[in-house]
């Protein structure tokens, strides 16, 4: 180590815990750095492919109409339609 850092360290061993938490938040506002651990989080291997992990959602669908009431027909046409806005 060089003198410089040495001298440092030796300051360091003498102050307090609160004279120590005091020069951490100097050294953060004066070098705009953060002592806060960074959370990261890895994207899969090849971002590109991401489709490949979420799977399409579905919609389109088909509707079979087994029984229903034969005056009910245009009823029940008009309701599934109206189910069918976009």
């Amino acid at each position: 180590m060089s003198i410089k850092t040495d001298e440092i360290l030796e300051k360091l061993k003498s102050i307090t815990i609160l004279e120590a938490t005091e020069l951490v938040k100097q050294i953060e506002d004066y070098f705009q750095v953060s002592s806060k651990p960074k959370i990261v989080i890895k994207p899969p291997p090849n971002f590109d492919d991401y489709r490949k992990y979420i799977p399409e959602p579905q919609t389109i669908f088909d509707v079979v109409l087994e029984q229903f009431p034969a005056n009910k027909k245009i009823s029940f046409i008009k309701e599934i339609r109206s189910l069918n806005l976009f």
